[in-house]
């Protein structure tokens, strides 16, 4: 798919903080590189396929700046802000790993565009990204997808799925775990057979067809889900853990989850910040009264990401006019730091 018409570069101007005159004090926004997606090529991965990946240290950050599925869904707006708003807190903070072995760039953003063609124009949106992450996982890069409403998910997982298959990583036993921290299943039936930023799950399966859809949901709200979406859950095989069942119970569910990534070959991770209890995220398109605490989420986050399974990430519904103090912003940055640091 053409990515112009969804296209922007990335702009320096977004990586601004702090300089001290000591080589030992740097800061993200010295050590970030601007690379124009449209430049890359689609390139081969090597036959060892898996090794090749999981250790390469290139990290891409591209946003996602869309939330018409939100609208669709009758959330609150804002998430397509959501982007700029975390990379303004990540780039101050301050380098601890190996920029000799660590590289990170900004590859630009996604953006919603309506279009004349016939295609629904959240779908052409989706597309693009997918082919922004088939070209950056084929470059051997791991991306960082800054979103948006969690529309991002369907998009994000069709690359992964569509590079994977052509390079012949995956088939019917070797499936792509999708590991999501969310207060909310996004299971919805489509709504006139359109997407909204609820629905990405179950396109996903739809996507998965005949392979296995291996779907593992941390932070669930039971205030949040219907009772048809639990049923769908259900039916569907998907494990799921209440938000106070990982604040109250972290080393068993962090048993669970490892064993989930046991049974997959790659994981596929996405974070929507409206999981996370409305003190710590009160920026979020569905903020939420008694959700995950940060302090009981990183030991779970670090031990998915030492898994070495994790291809690639995101983190959804990042709404800037209603955060407070940066509080949703420098979380997300966090989250975002600790791929960084652990990846």
């Amino acid at each position: 798919m053409d990515l112009k018409p969804h296209y922007k570069p990335p702009d320096k101007n977004s990586w601004l903080g702090r300089i001290d005159p000591d080589e030992s004090s740097l800061r993200m926004h010295q050590v970030i590189q601007l690379v124009d997606i449209r430049e890359l090529h689609t390139a081969e991965v090597p036959a060892q396929g898996t090794q090749s990946l999981k250790k390469h240290k290139k990290i891409a950050i591209i946003g996602f700046c869309c939330d018409e599925g939100v609208r669709r869904n009758r959330g609150r707006p804002g998430a397509r802000e959501g982007a700029d708003a975390i990379r303004s807190t990540l780039a101050n903070l301050p380098i601890h790993f190996n920029v000799k072995e660590t590289q990170v760039f900004d590859t630009g953003n996604i953006f919603y565009q309506e279009t004349n063609s016939t295609t629904d124009s959240l779908l052409s949106t989706q597309l693009a990204l997918s082919t922004a992450i088939q070209v950056l996982l084929s470059n051997r890069f791991f991306p960082i997808v800054l979103g948006g409403g969690h529309e991002v998910a369907y998009g994000h997982f069709h690359g992964i799925h569509t590079f994977l298959h052509s390079q012949e990583m995956v088939n019917a036993k070797e499936s792509i775990g999708i590991i999501n921290f969310d207060a909310h299943f996004d299971m919805r039936a489509l709504e006139n057979g359109m997407g909204t930023s609820g629905t990405s799950f179950l396109q996903i399966a739809e996507l998965c067809g005949q392979e296995q859809f291996n779907y593992l949901c941390h932070g669930i709200q039971k205030t949040a889900n219907t009772k048809k979406l639990f049923q769908t859950a259900e039916d569907m095989g998907v494990q799921y853990y209440f938000a106070d069942e990982i604040n109250q119970r972290q080393p068993e569910i962090m048993t669970k989850t490892e064993k989930f990534m046991q049974k997959n070959r790659f994981i596929y991770l996405t974070i929507c910040l409206d999981v996370f209890d409305s003190a710590f995220a009160p920026g979020v398109s569905a903020p939420a009264s008694n959700g995950l605490i940060p302090q009981y989420f990183f030991p779970v986050l670090r031990k998915i990401l030492k898994s070495n399974k994790v291809i690639s990430m995101d983190i959804a519904e990042m709404v800037p006019a209603y955060d407070i103090d940066q509080r949703t912003a420098k979380l997300a940055s966090l989250i975002c730091y600790n791929l960084i640091e652990h990846r």
